[in-house]
């Protein structure tokens, strides 16, 4: 539940523009960390080791090697070690987030290839479209979607499918109708 201040803070801030190891033996005497010197002296670290984690050049986070019962020296090898960490906590980063990507890909083809077989299936009109919207819903991870026909001579479109908003079905809109936007202004700043 605490906070710690990254701006305004110059040991921070040369932390996060230099990208490399900030390492305090003595936190009691590290003015260069402002307030977060009187968070760690309060949560009783008193010497800290923080080390950048780096992906393609990105800084993504940090994590720290803090002593707690006496100021300690961080040794080049420690520090070392903690680099080689962090650059697998930013490897297993990466691998999490292609893995999401990939998933989330994964589920796109799918639903395109469910799409492309209920297209090519011999189904009666109706279930091939309540097939279509609700493979579309999926596909762009909409709440919910509808299928309008459209009578010429009536100038109307009417719901003909309808995917999780059931009540929406048979009802009519004349050309022109439908959702119309509407702002207001909060604060010099349009709402839509």
């Amino acid at each position: 539940g605490i906070t710690v201040p990254l701006r305004g803070v110059s040991g921070v801030e040369n932390f996060i523009a230099t990208r490399k190891p900030l390492v305090v033996n003595d936190i009691a005497a590290a003015e260069s960390l402002g307030p977060v010197r009187e968070i760690s002296l309060r949560l009783g670290i008193q010497s800290m080791m923080l080390v950048p984690i780096i992906s393609k050049g990105k800084l993504l986070g940090s994590f720290s090697l803090d002593e707690i019962q006496q100021p300690r020296q961080f040794t080049q090898e420690e520090a070392e070690l903690c680099e080689t960490f962090a650059a697998q906590v930013a490897v297993a980063i990466e691998n999490a987030q292609l893995f999401g990507e990939t998933k989330q890909r994964a589920n796109q083809l799918e639903a395109l290839r469910r799409t492309a077989l209920a297209i090519t299936s011999p189904l009666d009109r109706d279930t091939l479209l309540r097939a279509i919207v609700q493979l579309a819903v999926e596909l762009l991870r909409a709440n919910s979607g509808g299928l309008y026909e459209y009578y010429p001579e009536r100038g109307e479109l009417t719901v003909i499918v309808d995917h999780k908003r059931l009540d929406n079905l048979g009802k009519t809109l004349k050309v022109g109708e439908g959702v119309r936007r509407v702002s207001k202004f909060q604060n010099g700043t349009e709402v839509t």
